[in-house]
């Protein structure tokens, strides 16, 4: 069993179980067990948030990510509100995995309108992170049609 701050979770072999029963969804839950080890993701808040999960169901899936990023971008906003900017860079770089797993369902879900506000949420949870983060990151845009640019951070 994980133990989080308050509450104790199976572990994450089920929250792959239940992708199992969700073909189309496994792939996006190993991807977050992947983020796990490269500290994109913490296993509690995977495995408590896989738990939650309806089986067969998007709005589940879109709103407990948002849920947790919610949850992860609020303790970061306090931590750089402390001025402890590492833990503040672990909690955005959280809050945008997460909110980046919303995203993958958001087209099937009951509300896909949302897809901007929570692509705009996860972005700017990113772009802390880099901020914060040890790594020296620079933006660059390149120009992609007349009406868009695509834009990155390039990493030194």
């Amino acid at each position: 069993m994980l133990t989080g701050p308050t509450t104790t979770v199976a572990p994450l072999s089920h929250a792959r179980t239940w992708l199992m029963r969700r073909r189309d969804s496994q792939a996006s839950l190993d991807d977050l067990i992947a983020a796990c080890a490269q500290r994109m993701a913490d296993d509690a808040e995977v495995a408590a948030t896989a738990a939650r999960l309806s089986d067969r169901d998007p709005d589940s899936w879109v709103e407990e990510w948002i849920a947790t990023a919610g949850s992860a971008w609020a303790t970061a906003v306090r931590a750089e509100a402390n001025g402890q900017s590492s833990a503040a860079c672990d909690a955005y770089r959280h809050a945008s995995t997460y909110y980046a797993a919303a995203l993958d369902r958001v087209f099937h879900c009951s509300e896909p309108e949302r897809q901007p506000a929570i692509w705009q949420r996860q972005r700017f949870c990113f772009e802390r992170a880099l901020a914060l983060g040890p790594d020296r990151s620079e933006r660059i845009s390149i120009p992609y049609g007349a009406w868009s640019a695509l834009e990155r951070s390039a990493f030194e």
